[in-house]
């Protein structure tokens, strides 16, 4: 029985011996490091050089990078196009006008300089010759303004001029007989000194140029002086009414329309 229990005590003995080396040389296990993500390289351009790559009608002759972004600059002024007549008139200093035809609401026709204060600022002057005025009657026009482009070809015109008048009466005088005995001419010779304003387009080509006053206004500050000529001093004193009347229509408001004009410019 003694035997027995020392073969157990001996068996026992070794397996816990056994148990005890396993996990004494038993290797630690690894931990797995996290793999690192792949980190893609780009190909990088230090600072391209703008190219102007028109391609859009909208973005003709923006600044673009390489790859065709556009380069708008923080206070980038506006563009204008090569061809317009805004362009056309940058280089231009003078320019001659021609006046085709006008109406006032009479038939218009004069001659005008320019002088370019700025491409889109110009100094003008202006004589010109209207007919027609009271049946048949004219009127000598000469006044200068600022002529002021708002874009492209609009423009306004504001000034100050001078205009003379020369108006015929022709009148009678009958004898007992109710026979036209003499005729005479009674002339009156009123003058104005007023404002213009007008507005219109004008185009340019290279040294060519068009335009149109579309409507303008002559606002007269006053109208002065009346001159009778009666060669036979037979005045006819019925006519001063109508004379007078006249006079006073001119001291009104004059209009102008569609006054046409072609021109060179230097």
């Amino acid at each position: 029985m003694k035997s027995n229990i020392s073969r157990l005590a001996s068996v026992s003995l070794l397996l816990s011996i056994s148990s005890f080396s396993h996990i004494a040389l038993a290797a630690p296990a690894k931990k797995k490091k996290p793999k690192k993500p792949k980190v893609e390289v780009l190909e990088t351009i230090d600072d391209p050089a703008p190219l102007t790559q028109p391609s859009t009608e909208g973005d003709e002759g923006l600044k673009r990078t390489k790859s065709g972004k556009i380069i708008r600059p923080e206070n980038a002024e506006d563009t204008i196009n090569a061809d317009s007549s805004e362009a056309k008139r940058d280089p231009q200093k003078l320019e001659l006008i021609l006046d085709v035809i006008g109406f006032t609401p009479s038939p218009t026709f004069g001659l005008a300089a320019g002088y370019f204060l700025t491409p889109n600022q110009v100094l003008t002057f202006r004589y010109a010759q209207i007919t027609g005025i009271l049946s048949g009657d004219t009127a000598s026009v000469f006044g200068g303004g600022l002529k002021s482009f708002w874009g492209n070809s609009f423009f306004t015109h504001v000034g100050l001029s001078s205009r003379s008048y020369n108006l015929d009466y022709s009148s009678y005088k009958l004898n007992d007989n109710f026979e036209v005995e003499n005729q005479y001419v009674i002339s009156a010779k009123p003058k104005s000194i007023g404002a213009n304003i007008a507005i219109g387009n004008q185009w340019q080509w290279s040294h060519f140029t068009l335009g149109c006053e579309w409507v303008g206004l002559f606002i007269p500050f006053s109208t002065t002086g009346t001159e009778f000529t009666d060669p036979d001093a037979n005045t006819d004193y019925s006519r001063v009414e109508e004379i007078n009347s006249d006079i006073d229509e001119l001291k009104g408001t004059r209009y102008a329309f569609l006054r046409f004009y072609i021109g060179l410019t230097f």
